[in-house]
């Protein structure tokens, strides 16, 4: 199944993506797009209805965020100061870079993260506020890292995630507070079939369906 996640965990990734958010001609410059949680968990556990990640065509590049550790209480009270007329700070938005230099996680920290995930065949690309690091991998080496994937079709867009909630070892654990353990593609398979696009669409589309 997916992984649940605490209204407090949604909360702390609304208040760290707000505090990079610039006002409306720059906020989408400003913070990653990571996936919208889905609070009530639903299986992906492979059934004769519901097809695995295996079953998409080209072994596709699939993309799970992390939530790195960083100041959680200095970022929640700049973003009430942020919200609050009364406020020096009243919608004085940080840009990235700044997000970076007084929330962002440490350098140790996304070196520890980024070498975990390169000995497993992964990738870790940080966003500019250091407050995610996006986990990149082809399907077979996410599911060898992290367990079975499972996937469902709605309406033409794939959703991945792992069927079991993946053990991080206790070092990796505490610097990834908030992992999310969902994906979408916009891809097409024939539930509990082999179908779908060629290889060289999957890839267009991939490009076009990543955030970043």
């Amino acid at each position: 199944m997916y992984p649940r996640r605490t209204i407090s965990a949604a909360v702390a990734t609304s208040v760290l993506v707000g505090l990079s958010l610039a006002p409306a001609t720059a906020a989408s410059a400003s913070a990653p797009s990571a996936p919208a949680e889905n609070l009530d968990s639903r299986s992906l556990a492979p059934t004769d209805d519901s097809p695995s990640i295996r079953s998409l065509p080209g072994n596709p590049k699939l993309t799970f965020y992390w939530g790195l550790k960083r100041n959680d209480k200095r970022a929640v009270a700049r973003l009430a100061a942020i919200a609050s007329p009364s406020s020096g700070s009243y919608r004085q938005f940080l840009s990235s870079r700044a997000t970076a230099k007084q929330f962002g996680a440490t350098t140790k920290t996304v070196r520890t993260t980024r070498k975990y995930l390169k000995n497993r065949g992964l990738r870790g690309k940080l966003d500019k506020s250091r407050l995610f690091l996006r986990v990149i991998g082809r399907a077979n080496t996410m599911e060898r890292a992290f367990g079975e994937i499972g996937v469902e079709e709605v309406a033409g867009i794939v959703y991945y995630g792992p069927s079991k909630n993946p053990k991080l070892p206790k070092r990796i654990k505490k610097l990834v507070p908030q992992p999310i353990w969902k994906g979408q593609k916009q891809l097409s398979v024939g539930t509990g079939t082999d179908r779908g696009v060629p290889r060289r669409s999957t890839e267009k589309l991939q490009k076009r369906s990543d955030p970043l």
